[in-house]
């Protein structure tokens, strides 16, 4: 079990939640921002100037800039140099019904919560038409190949972050899409991040050594049965009218 004041505990402390010490999460934290703003400029109809939210964003605004940017998060010392900021869970946002233009939701957020939950609020204030970016880490992930780990539905996962160990909840590409179809959330892209570098990671257990073959990426991008044994998924979606 994850304990909500544990993650704020934690997060509370930390000066940078994407560290260029930690090189398998920097690399992370580059494609989701590269692969947002790819997202947010190819849609006709999305438009910065629209209200956003930062769901779980500890004050980092992934290059994203606008009037009307909003920043959630539980650990509040994260937030302190954003105006619109407010202190608030993933499972139980204090906003009202179809709030926002644009929801994102990244930075393996959703590892610490119940996605189905999670899922629910970050629908919920997504207007209509509207759309909702998501990534999280996943069981479909080549480290975990031919483990009981692969491809569970819900699993738990003892792995690493900023030099430290933690505690996350993995979940399946299937089990994750099964909770967005159910709320009419359409997928319109995707890519994977950390896709054959999982096996080297899984085989030496050196995430600085394995991060570099994560610039093979963007050939494994293109066929789709390899893409999705990536370590991370992230999606664009629409909510239907």
């Amino acid at each position: 079990m994850i304990e909500e004041c544990d993650v704020r505990d934690k997060y509370n402390k930390l000066q940078n939640i994407w560290d260029i010490s930690d090189q398998w999460h920097y690399h992370t934290y580059r494609k989701i921002k590269q692969y947002l703003y790819e997202y947010l400029s190819i849609e006709d109809g999305v438009k910065l100037s629209e209200r956003v939210l930062l769901a779980g964003s500890g004050g980092n605004s992934y290059g994203i800039s606008g009037d009307f940017i909003y920043h959630l998060d539980i650990a509040e010392n994260l937030l302190n140099f954003e105006d619109k900021s407010i202190v608030g869970s993933v499972t139980n946002i204090p906003f009202f019904d179809e709030s926002f233009d644009i929801v994102i939701c990244v930075g393996s957020v959703l590892n610490y919560v119940d996605a189905q939950l999670a899922i629910k609020e970050l629908n919920r204030v997504t207007k209509k038409g509207g759309a909702l970016v998501l990534e999280y880490e996943t069981s479909n992930s080549y480290e975990f190949i031919f483990t009981d780990k692969y491809k569970e539905s819900v699993t738990p996962i003892h792995t690493f972050y900023n030099g430290e160990s933690e505690h996350l909840w993995l979940y399946s590409i299937d089990y994750i899409n099964s909770i967005l179809h159910s709320f009419n959330l359409l997928e319109k892209k995707s890519n994977s991040i950390h896709i054959i570098s999982t096996l080297l990671l899984r085989s030496t257990s050196n995430p600085k050594l394995s991060s570099k073959l994560s610039k093979l990426d963007l050939f494994f991008q293109r066929v789709n049965i390899l893409k999705r044994g990536g370590c991370n998924f992230m999606a664009f979606l629409l909510k239907c009218r």
